[in-house]
């Protein structure tokens, strides 16, 4: 798991985060995980799933906020699935 703290994230609710989880999400392993806090995000951040490969969040010890400073979603997940969504293996 990529802590976004270990890459920059202040998680104090003023700071701007934005950087910091771009920074996790492009050099970590495809895990972010948020530790407890409250995560300012100004924009939307864009998953490319066919750049990434898996990906996911988690948080760790408590519930993190993740809080939207801008318009949109803070995060924006596009690419393909490979039948993955899929529960029972049906296209």
């Amino acid at each position: 798991m990529s802590n976004v703290r270990d890459f920059g994230a202040a998680g104090d609710g003023q700071r701007d985060d934005t950087d910091a989880i771009l920074h996790a999400l492009e050099q970590g392993d495809g895990v972010l995980q948020f530790p407890p806090g409250e995560y300012l995000i100004s924009r939307t951040l864009r998953v490319e799933l066919d750049e990434t490969g898996r990906f996911g969040m988690t948080g760790s010890a408590g519930a993190p906020q993740r809080n939207m400073a801008g318009a949109g979603p803070p995060f924006h997940h596009n690419g393909p699935h490979h039948k993955k969504a899929h529960t029972n293996g049906l296209e």
